[in-house]
């Protein structure tokens, strides 16, 4: 499925795809699902309760608007991934699913500020371009860890974001077809409003 297409689909309506406006919807996208996350874990701490299921789909949603963000700053795809591979990282709570969620929250945070200094200051969207892409990388790398921590990592969490994409696509009625140019999905007339 390609990501991309999808949801340059579903927000034309809105705004350009990967513009600065865009950025900012999905800014805000990535923050409420680390924000479920972050509620998940808290009550598993708290009430002791088993949300694992519940956290590995939020888990897929949490990549599907990194991915998405990160095209906005150029970063998308097998670039990301290199810069994965290079960031180094400390490991000393890496099993530790408490901190890790944390740490994603933090650097969820931190570009949250970058694109609200965007938005505020355009004129300093070339500085603030770098800092993005870090923060980009570092949440990529605590998403990765913690999907460890339940067990979804690797090709498992591709494939629960392959299930939420065909979710998304069945719920607002895009159907598939075989045309190369879409990326293979049109939008049912019935669903245009």
């Amino acid at each position: 499925m390609d990501l991309f297409e999808l949801h340059h689909k579903m927000t034309s309506h809105l705004f350009p795809a990967f513009s600065n406006h865009d950025e900012r919807f999905l800014t805000l996208a990535l923050c409420g699902e680390a924000g479920e996350l972050a509620n998940m874990i808290k009550k598993r701490w708290r009430d002791g309760v088993d949300l694992k299921e519940e956290i590995r789909d939020e888990l897929a949603d949490i990549r599907v608007y990194l991915e998405l963000i990160a095209k906005c700053f150029d970063i998308e795809g097998d670039k990301l991934d290199n810069l994965v591979r290079q960031t180094f990282y400390i490991e000393s709570h890496a099993d530790d699913e408490y901190f890790v969620a944390l740490a994603l929250c933090h650097r969820v945070g931190k570009l949250a500020g970058i694109i609200e200094t965007r938005w505020i200051a355009p004129d300093s969207n070339g500085l603030m371009r770098g800092a993005a892409q870090t923060d980009i990388v570092n949440i990529r790398i605590y998403l990765e860890i913690i999907a460890k921590i339940f067990d979804v990592d690797g090709t498992k969490l591709d494939f629960r974001v392959e299930n939420k994409l065909a979710k998304v696509i069945q719920k607002h009625g895009i159907k598939m077809d075989d045309d190369e140019k879409t990326g293979g999905y049109t939008r049912s007339q019935d669903t245009l409003r």
